[in-house]
């Protein structure tokens, strides 16, 4: 059996998580499975091959990763190669069949992201030619839409007809897909997946234990339009709220170096400098985080980890992706206006109390064993409908 796995990567640990995620499931279904990641070109080699697994591991696009070194896509891209062979997206037409395709995305196929022609039409021939190889594809749970833009409507009705299941994260993500056409019946409303990821805790990290966690993120800027000045001063004043209420911030890299960039820039503004953990894979992440007394996170993921593993979380957004996740765990208001900071302090101090901490605990924990319950659920709906389909 050939899997492939698409939308995932090295570099944003949330992506990873997910990565390991599949791997856990395809480790536990079958181990003699051959497994086929499909590298995103601007992913390090290096650490797609530390991806720990048991099972038989090919790391695709090598030869595209290879030329991209070289600038030679740049020097090919106007000598009219197919699409394909310009694209991230791996075809090899004398390869075997693909028997299933995973797509963990997590957030791609939406107007937010401004899709363009040529990377919809490279993503179009690809389905195409999976779908006419009878490949089984699955959209694991990511957020969707919407879908207005013109490119949009075209996203989604590719989406619609080449894949066997979509899963929505979030009942948001659902209503966008049924708003822009996609058949109910491919629809399905499931949480994200990554629950079932263990971190690793390290001696290196012992220091950061009951700690408060704070994760920033570039996409607060470039696709929240939040001031990017604006947007330090408020990471800022929160570390200072939490140093005068006796607890000890760190600063954790979620995912590249402008998010790396990122920490060091709040650092500067800081008085009293804050440890910053940059350069650890996605597994020590979660585990950094569930060891934390609570993380103020701008990453998805950041919240996921901390919410899969009891751990109390307040969050800023920049898509509805945020707040859903958090209904899943029922936790209600959780957002972090930037715009009012006061309000923000407010919830900071209430999630610091011990009692409060404690409480909040309990009752996320309490629904994590719901979302564990869903997650092995969807697997086995997966399974089920391929097997009907062979």
């Amino acid at each position: 059996m050939r899997i492939r796995i698409d939308g995932t990567n090295t570099i944003n640990k949330g992506a990873e998580l997910m990565l390991y995620a599949i791997l856990n499931e395809l480790e536990r279904f079958d181990r003699n499975i051959l497994v086929e990641f499909n590298m995103e070109l601007y992913d390090h080699y290096s650490q797609c091959r530390k991806i720990n697994t048991d099972l038989n591991f090919h790391i695709l696009n090598l030869w595209k990763k290879a030329l991209m070194s070289v600038k030679a896509i740049n020097l090919f891209s106007g000598l009219k190669f197919p699409e394909w062979y310009m694209s991230r997206y791996y075809i090899n037409i004398f390869q075997p069949k693909i028997d299933v395709l995973f797509d963990a995305s997590g957030f791609m196929f939406s107007d937010q992201w401004n899709i363009e022609y040529n990377t919809y039409k490279a993503l179009y021939n690809y389905y195409q030619k999976l779908y006419k190889n009878n490949t089984f594809m699955v959209f694991l749970p990511q957020s969707f839409g919407p879908f207005q833009t013109d490119m949009g409507k075209n996203v989604a009705d590719m989406l619609n007809k080449f894949a066997d299941i979509i899963f929505a994260r979030d009942s948001i993500s659902y209503a966008h897909l049924l708003n822009a056409g996609c058949d109910e019946k491919k629809i399905l409303l499931f949480p994200d997946f990554t629950s079932t990821v263990n971190g690793i805790s390290l001696e290196k990290h012992r220091n950061l234990k009951e700690g408060v966690c704070i994760i920033p993120n570039k996409r607060m800027i470039d696709k929240g339009g939040i001031d990017k000045i604006k947007y330090i001063e408020f990471i800022t004043t929160i570390i200072s709220e939490i140093e005068e209420k006796g607890k000890h911030p760190f600063l954790l890299n979620h995912e590249s170096i402008e998010d790396s960039e990122l920490c060091s820039e709040i650092n500067i503004n800081l008085k009293n400098k804050l440890p910053i953990v940059d350069n650890v894979n996605s597994l020590e992440v979660k585990g950094i985080i569930s060891n934390s007394y609570l993380t103020i996170t701008s990453r998805f993921h950041g919240a996921a980890s901390a919410l899969n593993t009891g751990v109390p979380c307040l969050a800023t957004s920049w898509s509805h992706k945020y707040e859903e996740l958090f209904r899943d765990f029922k936790q209600y208001d959780c957002i972090l206006d930037i715009n009012n900071i006061n309000e923000a302090i407010n919830k900071v101090t209430t999630f610091l109390n011990p009692i409060k901490n404690i409480e909040i605990r309990n009752n996320i924990l309490e629904n994590q064993k719901v979302v564990g319950i869903k997650n092995k659920e969807m697997w086995e709906i997966i399974w089920r409908k391929y097997s009907s389909k062979k």
